[in-house]
């Protein structure tokens, strides 16, 4: 049955090709002496060439896609909220008008977690603000990033007139 090769043949078998090509060639030029060992003074002499099929084109690396090692900025830790452990969300956007898109990772992040709403949320916040929507300092966050259709003084106002 013949062998069924990916149309991307994997490293090891363009290499195990490769060595079989040799050691034909060298039992052709040599039939009396182990192949091994002709390769091994081919290799040594630098006579062993690579044939055109089986040499391997590595794309040329592109500076703009390669990744940069450099230093990370220093962030500095963000301010404590005002009732201690989390901004409302008008204080988180006043901080980070003045800090920055670092300061959103930071606020979020470990070990501070001054913000408990997802990042999806954070931007929309920030758009909506962006939008000219307007946000009280201490306002609380939406555990689902969307506006509540009543808030918990009108669910009260709302179940007393059911009740009467």
């Amino acid at each position: 049955a013949a062998t069924v090769v990916s149309p991307i043949a994997k490293s090891g078998y363009v290499n195990q090709r490769e060595q079989t090509r040799l050691k034909n060639e060298a039992k052709e030029d040599h039939p009396n002496m182990p192949s091994q060992l002709i390769l091994a003074n081919r290799y040594i002499k630098g006579s062993i060439t690579q044939s055109k099929s089986s040499q391997v084109v590595t794309p040329r690396k592109n500076a703009d896609r390669k990744m940069r090692n450099a230093l990370p900025l220093p962030i500095s830790p963000p301010p404590t909220p005002i009732n201690g452990h989390t901004y409302g969300i008008g204080e988180f956007l006043h901080h980070h008008s003045n800090e920055g898109g670092g300061f959103i990772s930071k606020a979020h992040s470990k070990p501070y977690t001054y913000v408990k709403a997802g990042q999806s949320t954070i931007y929309r916040m920030i758009k909506a603000h962006k939008d000219g929507r307007k946000f009280a300092f201490d306002e609380p966050w939406n555990k689902e990033g969307r506006t509540p259709l009543l808030n918990h003084a009108e669910v009260d106002v709302a179940a007393e007139a059911l009740a009467q």
